[in-house]
């Protein structure tokens, strides 16, 4: 089989993505794309040395602007994106000992990424640089992750499961909030480390792409690539990871000192729009904003009073008036379904 008829080309949206059919020396064969964003996008694939197991794979994406500004800025970036992913690589490993309901790590590897060959001019009369199969540049890390379906099932994210269905039930969405409270209350809990240091976990970029929905019954969080180790309460100088409409105002005040309602927050908005059908970035009056939900549009559907009260108080500006944790808003999660 040549090179050229391992690529494949598929369009997500509105966007040409490119990758290779095997990877890993075709240990791993990918099916389709299952979520992309600005940093990537994550592939649904066969591990062949696993009974065809299926897996998650990770494919980095660049802007072009990091190649027109040329070859050793270019290298630059790569090397701060890998550095990022060896972080996510320690922090998967640890996340898989003290919680349930997430894909497991299971491998990263080397290899061509296909999104890498082009050529670039550059500007200002520079010439152009091109990057072919074989070279350095063109090799890239991949992690993959283990993806547990139900069956032959089709896993999809919640935003696409969203876009097919327009809006979703009340009920629908209260469960898929409880079982993603189930994870948040296991990263947010305090561990003491082998210094005896005490941290906990932020996942930071809880947003429905970030969701993934397995047969309308199971949830899970997938991409810990935003996901950040906290020392009592601050991290300065790390690289937050953050999508705007569904992170909080503290993230545009005082970022190097977030706490765990940065996720109820952002759980809050993301129930908000699976119930209205509406983006929450229509709320965002600046960039550098939280989004301002109009609440009263959830009076427009039939819920439950709970149902709005919980997401009122999830979604508070001020975060010292939202839930003050994960098994705070669980319990009333169990309490608004039960009603």
């Amino acid at each position: 089989m040549s090179s050229a008829d391992q690529i494949v080309t598929e369009v997500v949206d509105k966007r040409s993505l490119r990758f290779r059919r095997y990877l890993a020396e075709e240990r791993y064969e990918a099916e389709r794309i299952l979520a992309a964003g600005g940093q990537g996008f994550q592939l649904i694939a066969r591990d062949k040395h696993l009974a065809d197991n299926r897996v998650l794979i990770k494919v980095q994406l660049y802007p072009f602007e990091a190649f027109t500004k040329g070859r050793d800025y270019f290298l630059e970036q790569r090397n701060v994106r890998h550095r990022a992913i060896f972080k996510e690589i320690a922090l998967a490993s640890q996340l898989n000992e003290r919680v349930q309901n997430v894909p497991r790590f299971i491998d990263y590897f080397h290899d061509e990424n296909v999104n890498l060959y082009d050529e670039y001019v550059l500007p200002a009369g520079l010439g152009k640089w091109q990057i072919n199969p074989g070279d350095e540049e063109a090799r890239d890390i991949f992690i993959a992750y283990e993806l547990l379906t139900q069956g032959e099932a089709p896993a999809e994210t919640l935003s696409q499961f969203l876009k097919r269905k327009g809006k979703l039930t009340e009920e629908f969405v209260l469960r898929m909030a409880g079982q993603i409270l189930d994870v948040l209350w296991q990263l947010h809990e305090w561990e003491v480390d082998d210094n005896g240091d005490p941290y906990f976990y932020i996942y930071e970029d809880l947003k429905p792409e970030n969701i993934l929905v397995l047969g309308e019954q199971s949830y899970l969080l997938i991409d810990f690539g935003g996901l950040t180790r906290w020392t009592n309460g601050s991290t300065p100088g790390l690289d937050k990871f953050y999508t705007v409409g569904y992170a909080p105002q503290e993230m545009f005040e005082d970022a190097n000192h977030l706490d765990q309602t940065f996720d109820i927050f952002s759980l809050g908005v993301t129930m908000f729009q699976c119930l209205t059908g509406i983006h929450p970035q229509k709320f965002v009056g600046q960039e550098d904003r939280a989004p301002v939900l109009d609440y009263s549009l959830l009076n427009d559907i039939r819920l439950k009073p709970l149902t709005i009260q919980l997401i009122r108080q999830a979604t508070q500006f001020n975060r010292w008036h939202r839930f003050r944790s994960a098994k705070e808003m669980s319990r009333e999660v169990e309490r608004t379904l039960g009603e």
